[in-house]
């Protein structure tokens, strides 16, 4: 059997042609058979230098079922062989560094940095006004987010005055970060354990957590009275003179 020539794809993209990879024949179409919304695909995704004649072109089984019926599973990048298409792309959110406390607040900053930067590339690749590259907002609205907002109401129990006290000194604060701002919050000293303030939180709410969640939503300005420097300021009895 003759060695079949390369297809018109196989020569633009240096791309061997009659793989038995996706199909298990071999062959040549003259573009002319296919449909014109077929052709205008090959066009957009091959970008040839020059338009092809339908009628002088064709292409092998192995190069239509990559370009055409199994592009959209095949491609990860840029359908761009040539190099025609303008990079309009950003710095990634680097999170591996930062404090967990930090990471939401930053990638905000950074999301809506980056939605700025990309519009105005856009704006410049495409050759139209900033104002019409307008960002759609199609977010739909979060079910969860009320859950959390209760949550947060009910755990203000650790700063209520029958739960803690604030601690006197002025060096007994806690520098945190909030919204990327620093901000600092008084120390204060919990006059119940963990597990006693847990069987409180369910009297004083109907929300179901576990005692090792309700733990570690602890906030860190609300110390225990073994914490370090404790002694210092609880009258208690495990650690009065």
């Amino acid at each position: 059997m003759a060695e079949l020539p390369l297809c018109t794809f196989g020569l633009l993209l240096q791309d061997e042609c009659h793989k038995k990879v996706h199909t298990r024949s071999v062959g040549l179409y003259n573009l002319s058979e296919l449909s014109d919304a077929n052709f205008e695909l090959l066009m957009l995704r091959t970008k040839p230098v020059d338009h092809l004649q339908r009628e002088n072109c064709n292409i092998c089984f192995h190069h239509e079922q990559v370009l055409l019926e199994k592009f959209d599973k095949l491609q990860r990048n840029c359908c761009d062989p040539f190099s025609k298409h303008p990079c309009i792309g950003c710095t990634p959110v680097k999170l591996h560094s930062m404090p967990v406390r930090s990471r939401i607040s930053y990638a905000k900053r950074k999301i809506a940095t980056a939605t700025t930067e990309i519009q105005k590339k856009v704006s410049k690749v495409i050759q139209v006004p900033l104002n019409l590259v307008v960002n759609e907002d199609d977010a739909a609205e979060c079910d969860g987010c009320n859950d959390l907002t209760k949550l947060v109401a009910e755990l203000k129990i650790f700063e209520d005055d029958e739960i803690s006290r604030m601690c006197p000194g002025q060096k007994e604060f806690l520098s945190i970060r909030i919204d990327g701002q620093r901000v600092h919050r008084q120390k204060r000293l919990l006059l119940l354990n963990l597990k006693e303030m847990h069987v409180e939180f369910k009297k004083r709410t109907a929300m179901k957590i576990g005692l090792s969640k309700f733990c570690s939503l602890q906030p860190p300005w609300c110390i225990t009275v073994d914490s370090s420097g404790a002694h210092a300021i609880c009258v208690c009895e495990t650690h009065q003179n």
